[in-house]
């Protein structure tokens, strides 16, 4: 998916460094978070919906990989990307480094819930 170049006022996009990438059942959920860190040493993580249904965590797993540009989970950790969100609260979408390519669940996974 595209990034429309659209930020509501108060978001913000920041590059960030893949640290950790951790799939696992909370409260009976199927959930993945995807931690990051900025260059400050501060950092968050990118996920926690409720993938258990849909095909959810199958879409989610695809397009990480997708939009971080590599083949294989293990991968992820030390890949530098892009975040989009609100300073300090929820990452909204997660984005490839150099390229114009975004992934951001609440619009490609309308199924899945928080």
């Amino acid at each position: 998916m595209m990034y429309d170049g659209k930020l509501k006022d108060t978001q913000m996009i920041q590059n960030a460094r893949i640290t950790g990438a951790s799939i696992f059942i909370e409260r009976g959920m199927l959930t993945i978070f995807v931690d990051v860190e900025y260059g400050d040493g501060g950092g968050q993580s990118f996920g926690g919906y409720d993938l258990s249904r849909h095909n959810g965590a199958a879409r989610f797993i695809c397009r990480v990989l997708e939009v971080v540009g590599v083949e294989t989970w293990a991968d992820l950790q030390g890949k530098t990307v892009r975040i989009k969100g609100e300073p300090w609260g929820r990452i909204d979408s997660l984005g490839h480094f150099m390229q114009d390519k975004w992934f951001t669940p609440a619009k490609e996974l309308p199924h899945v819930a928080l």
